[in-house]
């Protein structure tokens, strides 16, 4: 059965056919392939190529495009690096002012430098690989979306003062989300990325997040089901209270963060939504032996022989992570899911 009639299965809340393994591996695929970043971020061609061959030689599930996080922000005038081997990052963002908000337009973020890049890499990656992988593109949540707009300094002594300019900001990043979400979907993708991680408990209390959050995600996530398009939302979030409160947003999948075992979250949320992780990127791929992160998969593939999850990684792995270690962790998985489930 194809990886997107699997990830629906799960998304149904059912056990899969075959357990969908996903892994963030963007600046890994490019090392591998020998690819300074930004090369891989400014040619459609080498990005479509250098995927596919990693997508091969490893054999996930999902084929995910990010770039960066600045992607949509180049176009209202903000100030990003250049270095050659790193990804993109704010140098200097805008004034959190609501004049500034009022001249701000969300369609302006179709004139991004780079927009093509991404648009043109989904529809090259579901030309070649069909419904075979889920072809994943990405955004950033709200709250997210607004640090990099307007500083976290801004935003945070905004949300900390409670400022009306807050609620219009948050509204301008769905807009914007709304317009990059329509562009993606018609390139092709299957799913989208939605990074909040600005948004988890660490920075955003659970109460804050319900009287904040709540309604402008929920209104991204009704706009990205409409595109019939699935939403996995990040918050990389290990506290069990506000996981609940992000949930009630409606994500199709919701990724949770690599501390909080997969056992906890099933048992809270398993029957309202799918779950997603929950690897450790850093410890798992990047320092453990391949023997200890098998043992580490064959636990945690045979508790989501119950349905409704995806495993995968708690985020992006870094570009040193072990290649054997990529290996085990599909091998593995695909192993004991036909121990386990007989599928």
């Amino acid at each position: 059965m194809a990886a997107v009639d699997c990830l629906a299965q799960c998304i149904a809340l059912e056990a899969p056919d075959q357990l969908p393994v996903f892994c963030h591996s963007e600046r890994f695929d490019a090392a591998y392939c020998n690819l300074y970043y930004r090369t891989y971020c400014s040619d459609v061609r080498t990005l479509v190529d250098c995927l596919v061959y990693a997508n091969e030689r490893f054999g996930w599930d999902w084929v995910w495009v990010h770039l960066d996080d600045v992607l949509e922000l180049e176009s209202f005038g903000i100030l990003t690096s250049e270095e050659e081997d790193e990804p993109r990052r704010v140098l200097r963002p805008l004034p959190l002012e609501p004049g500034v908000l009022s001249r701000l337009r969300p369609e302006k973020v179709l004139e991004a430098e780079r927009l093509d890049v991404l648009l043109r890499g989904l529809t090259g990656l579901r030309a070649t690989f069909g419904d075979t992988r889920v072809v994943c593109g990405r955004l950033s949540g709200p709250l997210t979306l607004v640090n990099l707009l307007f500083g976290p300094e801004a935003t945070q002594a905004a949300v900390a003062n409670n400022a009306p300019v807050l609620r219009g900001a948050l509204d301008l990043a769905v807009e914007i989300n709304i317009e990059l979400a329509e562009a993606q979907a018609a390139a092709g993708c299957h799913a989208l990325w939605i990074d909040d991680r600005m948004a988890c408990s660490d920075l955003l209390s659970p109460g804050a997040y319900e009287n904040l959050l709540l309604g402008p995600t929920a209104r991204l996530l009704t706009a990205v089901r409409s595109l019939d398009v699935w939403s996995f939302l990040h918050t990389a979030e290990n506290s069990l209270s506000a996981l609940k409160v992000h949930a009630a947003t409606g994500p199709d999948v919701l990724s949770i963060g690599s501390s909080l075992p997969m056992s906890q979250a099933h048992a809270a949320l398993g029957k309202q939504v799918a779950l997603m992780g929950n690897l450790d990127p850093i410890v798992l791929l990047t320092k453990a032996w391949p023997s200890q992160l098998a043992a580490y998969v064959d636990n945690l593939v045979r508790y989501m022989k119950q349905g409704g999850m995806v495993l995968a990684t708690a985020g992006p792995i870094p570009c040193e992570a072990r290649g054997p270690n990529l290996h085990t962790m599909v091998d593995t998985a695909r192993k004991i899911w036909e121990i386990v489930a007989g599928k």
